[in-house]
């Protein structure tokens, strides 16, 4: 199995919406009301890094971090997955840690909110040492529970 992290580019983004986790597709809509593939090219298009994780030369997910438009050094990570993620998830783990250290040395602080309800992200983002609140906020036109998650340089 050949695992690796390509630059995002967009032809990766229709595969992985096609084949999103559902907590990923339900964050997004909660949060958003946008479709997978919009948000993945949005997402795309504001990132100062995006990457995708690749299996065998198929897109498992795609991360990044943009500016949150709000502070200066404040960094807005994100990732969004299919299941196939899991075919090799410490791999990826592994490796998201030198790309979450690189958001770090651009941004100085990071900042984002995950679905109380996406087990999966929230272990990954904790895995990967961010902080999170202690108890989540309504957000969204549905007011669906999130948890701010972040971390410090």
């Amino acid at each position: 199995m050949k695992v690796e992290i390509v630059k995002a580019e967009e032809k990766h983004l229709s595969f992985i919406a096609d084949n999103i986790r559902e907590a990923d597709r339900s964050e997004i809509y909660d949060l958003t009301l946008m479709k997978p593939l919009e948000a993945l090219k949005k997402s795309l298009e504001v990132s100062f890094l995006a990457c995708t994780g690749l299996i065998d030369d198929t897109p498992i997910c795609v991360f990044g971090v943009g500016d949150t438009g709000l502070m200066f050094n404040t960094g807005r990570p994100w990732m969004i997955g299919t299941n196939e993620i899991d075919k090799a998830p410490v791999t990826f783990l592994r490796r998201n840690k030198r790309y979450v250290q690189k958001m770090l040395d651009c941004y100085g602080f990071l900042e984002n909110y995950v679905s109380k309800e996406n087990e999966r992200a929230i272990q990954w983002l904790k895995w990967l040492g961010f902080t999170f609140d202690a108890e989540p906020v309504n957000l969204g036109l549905f007011n669906k529970p999130f948890y701010r998650f972040w971390m410090v340089n």
